[in-house]
């Protein structure tokens, strides 16, 4: 375990260890199911961070793990099955991300079109009644040159 896993409420909006995490599988999906990747997942992570987040992924069957005794025993790991599913979803999640903040911005632009579009209606009516008001003028002004 990592001595520093502990976070307070208040500043979980600090930790970016699921960003780099979804970063690093994705990586290891482009090579699935031929390739075996090492150090990819450390190397998102500082300190011992990385092995530590092998041995979590490792133990929860997202990915196997080999030794590679022609080069000096090195650990050397790849997605599972159970790990294509999680990456698919992680991939899913941000898109969903992106989308939702498209449609934030789609949003903004709609009331800010909607704003334009009141004003013009507001000065179209105000034109409106100015025309209408102007031929009652005229009307009238006709009525009274007819009378007199």
């Amino acid at each position: 375990m990592v001595d520093n896993a502990l976070v307070k409420g208040d500043e979980v909006n600090t930790i970016t260890t699921f960003e780099k995490l979804r970063t690093a599988m994705i990586d290891l999906l482009r090579g699935y199911p031929i390739y075996w990747y090492y150090g990819i997942i450390e190397s998102y992570f500082e300190e011992n961070l990385g092995d530590y987040a092998v041995e979590i992924l490792n133990k929860d069957r997202f990915i196997e793990i080999r030794f590679n005794e022609k080069e000096n025993n090195r650990k050397e790991y790849r997605l599972t099955e159970k790990g294509v599913g999680v990456v698919t979803a992680l991939l899913n999640q941000k898109n969903s991300d992106e989308v939702f903040n498209y449609n934030k911005k789609v949003l903004k632009y709609t009331q800010e079109t909607h704003h334009s579009t009141n004003v013009s209606i507001w000065f179209t009516e105000i034109l409106t009644l100015m025309t209408f008001g102007l031929f009652i003028f005229a009307f009238a002004q006709a009525l009274i040159t007819l009378w007199f």
